[in-house]
């Protein structure tokens, strides 16, 4: 699950350069990191495209923090 993590953390800095490496997993996007949801959508596309699944719009609508990313990839596995 580690790699998995570190995975899905390098995928939310390239789409959000300006974030500070370290945030926690359950870092709320939008009240603690201040990432939009146009950006949300950007780390969903990215995670599709590394881990070769696509998420539901609903899922995506969902998505909270990385745990929220991280429990949808290893439903999946």
């Amino acid at each position: 699950m580690e790699a998995v993590l570190d995975r899905v953390n390098a995928l939310v800095l390239k789409a959000v350069p300006e974030l500070e490496p370290g945030f926690a997993a359950a870092d709320s996007f939008a009240d603690v990191l201040g990432v939009d949801s146009l950006s949300v959508v950007e780390i969903m596309t990215n995670v599709e495209k590394e881990f070769g699944f696509d998420f539901e719009d609903a899922e995506i609508a969902h998505v909270q923090n990385v745990q929220d990313i991280l429990d949808a990839i290893l439903s999946r596995q």
